[in-house]
C-alpha cells in the first residue's frame, strides 16, 4: 500500500494514488532493503526471513506468512500485530518497532493530498480524504470521516514531509485540528474485508475476516481458521 505524491514533494497539488499490489513502489522497496540486510552479519538473507524472524517469531505469530504478494495470516496473528502497533511498537516487554516510525504511520503523510492515508494504514480524518480511511462501518469514507473517533492530526504544522499549514479539516469547524490527546483511530484494511482498526484511546484493537476470503482461494491460510472465528470480531486490549 503506498501513497504516491507526484510529480515531486515539493509541489504545491500533490497527487496521491492507492498502489494496491505493491508494483509501483513496495516492491522496489523491498529489493532495496534485502540488499541493505544481507550486509549485515547475522541477519536473514531476505526481507520475508528478516520479517519472520524480528515480528512473527519474536511475538508468537504461528499462522503468519509475509512474500511480496503481502501477508497472510489469522484473526489470532493480526489482533497481536494491532496490539503491538496500538502500543507504539512494543510487545511483550520489548521494543520491536521505533515509536516514531509507528507515529508516522498512523498520521497523514501529505495533508494537501489525502488527509486519510500515512504510512501503510489507513487514518479517520475531518475532510479532504480519499479512499476507505474514515467511517468504516459505512463502506465507503465518509466526507467528515467517523465524527464519534478521535481523528488523526499532527500536534503542529508544517510536519515532517508535509508543508500543510494546518490539518486541512473540511469538518469540525475551527476546532478541527486541535485534539487534547494524539489518539487518532488508524486501521489496516485487507484483501476482500479483512481489518485490524487500533483505537489509541481505548487502548482497544479490533480485528475482523469476512466470510468472502474463507471461498476467496483454498490456499488461504485464512480459511484455515475456525469458521466461528473467521466470521465474528475479535477484541484485544492490553493484557490479553
Amino acid at each position: 500500500m503506498v501513497a504516491a505524491a507526484s510529480p515531486s514533494l515539493e509541489d504545491s497539488a500533490l497527487v496521491w494514488r492507492y498502489d494496491t499490489v505493491g508494483s509501483e513502489a513496495i516492491n522496489s522497496m523491498i529489493s532495496a532493503t534485502t540488499k541493505c540486510i544481507a550486509q549485515v552479519d547475522g541477519l536473514p538473507s531476505s526481507a520475508g526471513a528478516f520479517v519472520q524472524q524480528e515480528i512473527f517469531d519474536r511475538m508468537g505469530m504461528d499462522s503468519s506468512k509475509y512474500a511480496v504478494t503481502g501477508w497472510s495470516s489469522n484473526l489470532s496473528d493480526m489482533g497481536k500485530l494491532g496490539t503491538m502497533l496500538v502500543h507504539d511498537g512494543w510487545y511483550g516487554g520489548e521494543r520491536l518497532l521505533s515509536r516514531e516510525w509507528v507515529y508516522r504511520m498512523s498520521h497523514p503523510n501529505f495533508e494537501s493530498a489525502n488527509t486519510s492515508y500515512g504510512m501503510l494504514a489507513w487514518l479517520n480524518h475531518r475532510g479532504n480524504a480519499e479512499g476507505i480511511g474514515g467511517n468504516i462501518s459505512s463502506g465507503s469514507n465518509a466526507a467528515e470521516g467517523d465524527p464519534c473517533a478521535p481523528a488523526a492530526v499532527w500536534p503542529e504544522y508544517p510536519h515532517f514531509e508535509s508543508k500543510a499549514p494546518d490539518c486541512l479539516a473540511k469538518a469540525g469547524g475551527a476546532d478541527a485540528c486541535k485534539q487534547r490527546y494524539d489518539v487518532g483511530v488508524f486501521s489496516a484494511q485487507g484483501f476482500m474485508g479483512q481489518f485490524i482498526v487500533m483505537h489509541p484511546a481505548l487502548d482497544l484493537v479490533i480485528v475482523a475476516s469476512s466470510r468472502a476470503w474463507r471461498s476467496a482461494s483454498d490456499t488461504s491460510e485464512m480459511r484455515s481458521t475456525p469458521a466461528e472465528n473467521v466470521s465474528s470480531s475479535s477484541t484485544l486490549s492490553r493484557g490479553d
